[in-house]
């Protein structure tokens, strides 16, 4: 059986008139397709070729009651060879983009149980949101008579979905022209329920041919007047958004591109906000143009404000005063003739001059960063810090390197402090205070013991000079304490007095004087008097001139003068244990024997019983059985 859609009940060939009445309405949030009640018969309106997108913009508080519907509704006349078709019926309906072949649009759309009255049906269709793009399209239709059961007759040729004549202006490229009236289209927004009101809503495609030359929400020209012009009693009055490209673009040849103004305390003339990583505000010149330019006329209001973080990447001159409330980061040099006041820390990757004051606020903080934020300068609650991420240094001219520790050509390092904490000077350092009870120079450690006492509270070191120098003229210039601040335990007078609350102890064994030599003397000789009073060897056997030994290493030195020995004395060892050269020519030497001068220069030998008074020099700690060497002695003269 042959089926037929007409557009009249004479007709009877294979054709189908339909009728999808679609209504263009206008939403506050821009202009959208929505549904209209069903036609009367055919002729009547199809889904318009062209249809406006408003999407969400919820960072610019824009944000619609409910998403507009996709749904059309469709109605024709169903006929067969037999006449009108009355009782249910199956149908699909399927959306293509051309009369014959091409590609499918949406999903197809099955409808059982279809009630026919008199050949004359209706139906709901809605192919998705995406479905009417303003391109052509076309519907193909089956049906299966009676309904449940059998197979779907597909109906040709396919439909074309047709816009009512009004809204033929609202396809892609449509111009609405106007001949009398001054405004071509105006759009309005007042619904209140929505959080806020917007005039007019556009977005760019992703097309690389439209004019201007990229992808374009909204494009707006005029020979003499305003290409664009928004207004909204509460709300914004346009606002542009593009997927990949500029939401708003404003060009002139002659004057401003853009062009915005306000009245009202607060508000901005021309508005910007980015939420995504790009530009809220974004201005480009070339030549010696200037891509963004502020001016005021009033002594009490400012040309440019950032309230947020800045960044430059070329050079900035600023001619009069500037203030900065939050961070700024300049990748280029900044010149600044008045004062600079900065509420937010200032990272600046190359030059900074200032011809004025600059001032950072009255907020604590680290107001400069100079590299990152491990090196910087700010401040704390009463304290002023300076922040470093290895070392600190302090140079007197040369120029800048960026080796560490390095002052550069012709620089001086005056100062270092290490990354571990260990400051050093090129001249010490020098401290002093009139407060009681307070020090010139303090240094603690509380770290463990170290016995190559490398960690001390103060360290003074000098390769030729002196490490530590004292100095008190009214009390003493060194004391020494304990666990007890008022119990020292060792101090030096300033008469040269030394007291040690304790025992002295070196590796050292003997007590020595200084006294004059007559000849060329060596550590262990045996020493006497000689004829002019000199120190010179012993040389016969019992000399009773022997006065001690010449000392190796002795642990207390008298009669020494500032800076140790001098010059034709040598150290005479009379009390103590020293090392002392002997002989066996009298006989192996025992621990215990009495040792006497020998024949031997310098050389001591063992005593026979009862030696005379004045010729022992001491007792043998160790033995000697033959020859000459040195043993340790005990010296003891008697």
């Amino acid at each position: 059986m042959t089926w037929h859609f007409s557009s009249s009940p004479a007709a009877l060939r294979a054709v189908l008139s339909a009728v999808a009445s679609l209504l263009l309405a206008l939403d506050p949030a821009g202009i959208v397709a929505a549904g209209s009640p069903p036609s009367a018969g055919p002729g009547a309106p199809a889904p318009g070729s062209a249809r406006i997108a408003s999407s969400p913009l919820p960072r610019l508080g824009v944000a619609p009651k409910s998403a507009p519907p996709s749904g059309f509704t469709y109605q024709g006349q169903l006929r067969n060879g037999l006449g009108v078709v009355s009782g249910p019926c199956d149908l699909q309906f399927s959306l293509f983009d051309a009369p014959a072949a091409g590609a499918q649009v949406g999903t197809t759309q099955t409808r059982l149980g279809v009630t026919v009255d008199n050949g004359v049906l209706t139906v709901q269709l809605d192919f998705g949101a995406g479905a009417f793009q303003g391109d052509a399209r076309w519907l193909e239709i089956a049906v299966r008579s009676p309904s449940g059961g059998g197979s779907y007759t597909t109906l040709t040729p396919r439909q074309a979905v047709t816009a009512a004549p009004q809204a033929l202006t609202l396809r892609p490229g449509a111009q609405i022209r106007t001949a009398s009236e001054p405004i071509g289209l105006t759009v309005s927004a007042s619904d209140v329920a929505w959080v806020a009101p917007v005039g007019v809503m556009a977005t760019g495609g992703t097309s690389t041919n439209t004019f201007p030359g990229q992808p374009t929400g909204v494009f707006g020209e005029s020979a003499n007047g305003t290409g664009l012009l928004g207004y909204s009693q509460n709300g914004i009055a346009i606002v542009g958004q593009s997927d990949l490209n500029d939401g708003v673009q404003g060009i002139s040849q002659g004057s401003n591109g853009v062009s915005g103004f306000s009245a009202k305390v607060g508000a901005s003339g021309v508005y910007g906000e980015n939420s995504a990583g790009g530009y809220g505000v974004a201005g480009r010149a070339s030549g010696s143009g200037i891509g963004v330019f502020g001016e005021n006329f009033d002594s009490n209001g400012w040309a440019g404000r950032f309230n947020g973080r800045t960044l430059m990447s070329g050079d900035q001159t600023v001619l009069g005063n500037q203030i900065i409330t939050f961070d700024q980061s300049i990748a280029g040099s900044q010149d600044v003739a008045g004062g600079q006041t900065v509420s937010g820390p200032l990272s600046a990757m190359s030059d900074v001059s200032v011809g004025g004051n600059q001032s950072f606020g009255s907020v604590t903080r680290q107001m400069l960063n100079l590299w990152g934020t491990q090196y910087g300068v700010g401040v704390q609650n009463a304290t002023f810090y300076s922040r470093s991420g290895g070392a600190y240094a302090w140079y007197q001219g040369g120029t800048h390197s960026n080796s560490p520790n390095d002052p550069g050509l012709g620089g001086i390092p005056l100062m270092n402090l290490s990354a571990s904490g260990r400051l050093s000077t090129l001249s010490g350092m020098t401290g002093g205070t009139p407060t009681p009870g307070q020090s010139g120079v303090s240094g603690s450690n509380t770290a463990a013991f170290d016995a190559s006492f490398g960690s001390a509270g103060v360290l003074g070191t000098s390769t030729q000079n002196v490490g530590v120098i004292a100095q008190s003229s009214n009390f003493r210039p060194f004391m020494a304490f304990g666990s007890n601040l008022l119990d020292p335990k060792f101090y030096i007078e300033n008469n040269g007095n030394v007291r040690a609350d304790g025992t002295f102890s070196s590796p050292a064994a003997d007590f020595a004087e200084m006294m004059p030599a007559g000849e060329v003397l060596e550590p262990g000789d045996v020493l006497a008097i000689g004829a002019d009073g000199a120190l010179v060897r012993s040389r016969a056997p019992y000399q009773r001139s022997v006065v001690g030994v010449y000392s190796t290493k002795p642990a207390f030195l008298g009669g020494s003068q500032e800076g140790g020995r001098t010059a034709g004395q040598v150290p005479l060892a009379v009390v103590g244990i020293v090392p002392v050269k002997v002989t066996a020519s009298n006989g192996p030497i025992r621990p215990g024997d009495l040792l006497v001068a020998s024949s031997s220069p310098g050389r001591a030998m063992r005593a026979d019983d009862a030696p005379s008074i004045g010729s022992v020099i001491g007792k043998a700690l160790q033995r000697l059985d033959d020859g000459a060497g040195t043993i340790q002695v005990v010296i003891m003269l008697q």
